[in-house]
């Protein structure tokens, strides 16, 4: 069944109106977001040319339709969306991250690599339709299957699936329509959700932590905390706080250590090898170690 002939004859016009609701969302957040962009899309385009996806050559990522008007609203009304045409790209593993399809923990562990606290993956499919030969329409639907997570957890924030049909004089225009319109029911579920909202937990302690981040097992935070305790000048090693799937480790709670000890022992925590993971420090300051938990394939007997 056709949509009705004013929304199929007025493509440019939905695809302002929907190019303005994804402005003023992103505008809307601004007061609340970090100033950072700190929100990484991940999402493969599937259409009649094959399957795109940007990860495919980070070191120089070509963005899909849906990302590349996101991505552009973003750097002109907030920055929330990573760009990654313009950062510096990390070391990524192709054999790990260089498939369309990467899965929950990929996808996650990939926005960490690029200092992400949100990923917004999944995969965007673009076809063509039945035509309406008597009218000269050409119709085209776009289906998209989108999942929001916050980096420091496998706590799923978001899912979204849904499918726009639209119909007009070439296959361009209803292409364009199509994705204005699946485009203008994301931005209201976002709108809507907050789910691209983060949350910062910190209580001071006096002295850094190590923060532990993508861990799917308890396994990792049992093991880091032996290696930490494994040397003498470690009394005990606590978890101070935690948020969203990540957890803060601070050493020697009923004393107060100087940041170059801390600094040191945690140093010695990363180099350690570890049964089933491995660990990737993302970044650090004066307050914390961010590190991300890998897992491997080594299986515990």
């Amino acid at each position: 069944m056709l949509p009705p002939l004013p929304q199929t004859l007025m493509a440019s016009r939905r695809w302002t109106q929907a190019s303005l609701a994804v402005a003023a969302l992103l505008l809307l957040m601004a007061s609340s977001a970090p100033a950072r962009a700190d929100v990484l899309m991940v999402v493969s385009e599937l259409d009649d040319a094959g399957e795109h996806f940007w990860w495919s050559q980070p070191k120089s990522p070509e963005l899909g339709r849906f990302e590349t008007l996101m991505s552009t609203l973003s750097a002109e009304r907030a920055p929330m969306l990573i760009d990654p045409r313009q950062v510096e790209a990390p070391s990524v593993s192709q054999v790990v991250f260089g498939r369309a399809e990467l899965g929950v923990v990929n996808a996650i562990n990939l926005a960490s690599l690029y200092g992400a606290s949100r990923v917004i993956h999944g995969q965007l499919r673009v076809e063509q339709c039945a035509a309406a030969p008597m009218l000269s329409l050409v119709g085209v639907r776009v289906s998209v299957e989108l999942h929001v997570h916050a980096t420091q957890s496998a706590i799923e924030l978001l899912s979204v699936q849904l499918d726009e049909t639209r119909y007009a004089r070439s296959k361009e225009q209803a292409e364009q329509a199509a994705l204005a319109a699946a485009g203008a029911r994301i931005v209201r579920l976002f709108e809507q959700s907050g789910a691209l909202q983060p949350s910062d937990l910190r209580i001071e302690v006096g002295e850094p932590v190590l923060l532990l981040s993508g861990m799917q097992t308890a396994r990792p935070l049992v093991d880091v905390k032996k290696a930490l305790k494994s040397s003498e000048l470690v009394v005990d090693v606590v978890e101070r706080w935690s948020t969203e799937g990540a957890i803060a480790l601070e050493l020697n709670p009923a004393q107060v250590d100087e940041p170059s000890f801390v600094f040191e022992q945690f140093e010695r925590a990363l180099r350690e090898t570890y049964l089933g993971f491995t660990l990737q420090e993302l970044q650090r300051d004066d307050e914390r170690v961010e590190v991300l938990v890998l897992t491997t394939n080594v299986v515990r007997e």
